[in-house]
């Protein structure tokens, strides 16, 4: 399959996921073999990134603006996400506070005193749309950087929503470890990068433990093994090459997993943008 042309018509907020970051290199966290895919957010509803409107300098004279320049804002771009389910397992991560049980009875701490204590984690939003052709397309957004601190859903006959108040960060890198570069990306640095594939991204990481070759997908979330084109694979933040070879720099994948073509040793970590297969549902 070739790759999109670049223009989409998009519509909708199909889901969104946060990920754990490793304190370390602040890229996606794992801590042993098993996938780690981040935390669906149920019930999504809507996205919001408001980056600050630039700063218009004039340069008076004459009793006239005699030229005008721009310069970026010195202020913060914020952003939300307004959320239906209440969902304790992705507030308890978010707000830096646990999920305490009472028997058959859960709790969470709203207001406590970790406020301020907020993690930093990558957010995943996604949206369907089509391209000119008529052909599904996937438009993504990436936070690779930010702070995510939810507000309590009012009481009402109502319906109403959690809103995640979203402070995005600059980040050098994609949510992958590959460095954001001028040659490449035309900048070293972004708060949000946004992705247009044939199908929805999945973001997966692994950290080898007993020197393994293959690292699987979750379940539910397989890739669509359309070969090289559809998947990115780092190891230590560095792009491994698609292929067959017999070596830990080279590696396969299929709908399941990837496999390399030599065992990686102990410590490395394996993270991973694949495109996933129409099957893949992440609404828990």
């Amino acid at each position: 399959m070739t790759a999109p042309t670049k223009k989409i018509f998009v519509v909708g907020l199909n889901a969104a996921r946060i990920y754990a970051l490793d304190q370390d290199d602040g890229l996606i966290t794992s801590s042993n073999a098993t996938v780690y895919g981040g935390l669906s957010v149920g019930g999504p509803v809507t996205f919001l990134y408001e980056p600050p409107d630039p700063e218009s300098i004039a340069h008076p004279g004459n009793n006239q603006v005699l030229q005008r320049d721009t310069l970026p804002s010195l202020d913060t771009a914020s952003g939300s996400l307004e959320v239906s389910r209440t969902d304790f397992d992705t507030l308890q991560h978010l707000l830096n506070v646990n999920v305490r049980t009472f028997g058959d009875v859960y709790s969470l701490a709203w207001g406590s005193n970790q406020q301020g204590t907020e993690p930093t984690v990558a957010l995943v939003v996604y949206s369907q749309g089509k391209l000119p052709s008529g052909v599904r397309g996937w438009s993504t957004y990436v936070l690779p950087k930010c702070v995510i601190v939810p507000k309590p859903k009012s009481k009402s006959r109502e319906q109403s929503n959690h809103v995640y108040f979203v402070q995005p960060n600059a980040s050098s890198k994609h949510i992958t470890g590959l460095a954001l570069t001028t040659a490449d990306d035309g900048c070293t640095s972004a708060e949000v990068i946004e992705y247009q594939s044939n199908y929805r991204l999945g973001f997966a990481a692994w950290q080898t433990t007993s020197a393994e070759a293959a690292y699987d997908f979750d379940t539910d979330l397989p890739f669509v093994n359309l070969g090289s084109g559809s998947i990115t694979v780092t190891k230590n933040g560095t792009l491994m090459t698609y292929g067959a070879d017999a070596d830990a720099v080279h590696y396969t994948a299929d709908a399941d997993g990837i496999t390399f073509g030599a065992a990686l040793t102990n410590g490395d970590i394996v993270r991973c943008m694949y495109e996933m297969a129409d099957t893949a549902v992440d609404v828990e």
